[in-house]
């Protein structure tokens, strides 16, 4: 049976490895040198398709420059989303615990008067 946290954990430690490692993959050259080698067919296509793409990312490069796109804020996660709920949730039943004890002891006090 899956274990989900060391599922995430381990994909976790994936990505980071992948992000951490250089990055001559992005470079033109090693790619094409890479499909090359798959086979004389497959090879010249992918080489093709990869060349394309990159003519075409360069095209859009040009005409918006990656520097001039604003950055993407941070996404809250689900608990920064409901931990002021949370908070109220808890809030509000500090203070029915604070009427209910105001009930209590006016009752204390009510009967001890009438004794």
């Amino acid at each position: 049976m899956y274990n989900w946290p060391d599922v995430a954990e381990r994909t976790t430690a994936v990505y980071n490895k992948v992000l951490s490692t250089a990055s001559d993959h992005d470079e033109l050259l090693p790619r094409l040198i890479r499909y090359w080698s798959i086979g004389p067919w497959a090879g010249l296509v992918f080489c093709c398709i990869v060349v394309l793409l990159h003519w075409f990312w360069l095209f859009l490069e040009w005409q918006q420059p990656a520097a001039d796109i604003d950055p993407a804020v941070d996404w809250p996660s689900i608990q920064d989303m409901l931990q002021p709920a949370q908070q109220l949730a808890q809030q509000e039943q500090r203070t029915q615990i604070d009427r209910d004890t105001e009930v209590e002891m006016e009752s204390s006090t009510s009967r001890s008067k009438v004794v």
